[in-house]
């Protein structure tokens, strides 16, 4: 159990961190942000594990794991994975998320026409299937519903475009894609 409360721990600290590092990022090298902010934490996380004692003061004894190897790994995979997590959703939705984007511009006008889109992104006949197999995949999934030639959001889109919009502003990121 100790493994899991540091894990939970750095975890939060490693947001914290990231949330620094790729607000003073400038390059937009973003993996080079939330790579430093891993490492720490995870240099963290060992260090505290290796320092802090088995019951970190408080935990009763059957939470106590009988191996402190087994609990140190554990620990380190649950933070690895949702470290993983949080970097997937960040980076698709806030630094370079291309559908996330097409959300928020739907959101922000009511509804666009494919037209529009090609016109906003600067799109030529060749990369038109980009934007076509986009707009397919996100009406498929729910996000979006097309009328006539118009598309518009459907609430769960609305969703994800207010959510999107809010960690660009967070991070202080223009647009993806």
């Amino acid at each position: 159990m100790k493994s899991v409360l540091l894990a939970i721990v750095f975890f939060v600290t490693s947001i914290f961190f990231s949330f620094i590092l790729l607000r003073a990022e400038k390059d937009q090298k973003y993996l080079r942000s939330f790579l430093a902010a891993y490492v720490g934490a995870v240099f963290g996380y060992t260090v505290l594990f290796l320092i802090s004692p088995k019951d970190v003061g408080f935990l009763p004894p059957q939470l106590i794991e009988s191996n402190p190897m087994v609990g140190f790994w554990n620990g380190l995979l649950l933070f690895s994975l949702l470290f993983h997590c949080f970097v997937d959703v960040t980076y698709t939705t806030a630094l370079t998320g291309f559908a996330a984007n097409l959300l928020i511009l739907i959101a922000e006008y009511g509804f666009l026409t494919q037209k529009q889109i090609e016109e906003m992104y600067r799109i030529n006949q060749m990369e038109d299937q980009i934007i076509s197999r986009r707009l397919k995949s996100l009406k498929d999934a729910c996000y979006i519903e097309e009328k006539g030639t118009t598309y518009r959001l459907r609430p769960k889109g609305l969703l994800i475009a207010w959510v999107s919009k809010y960690l660009q502003k967070l991070y202080r990121t223009s647009e993806g894609g």
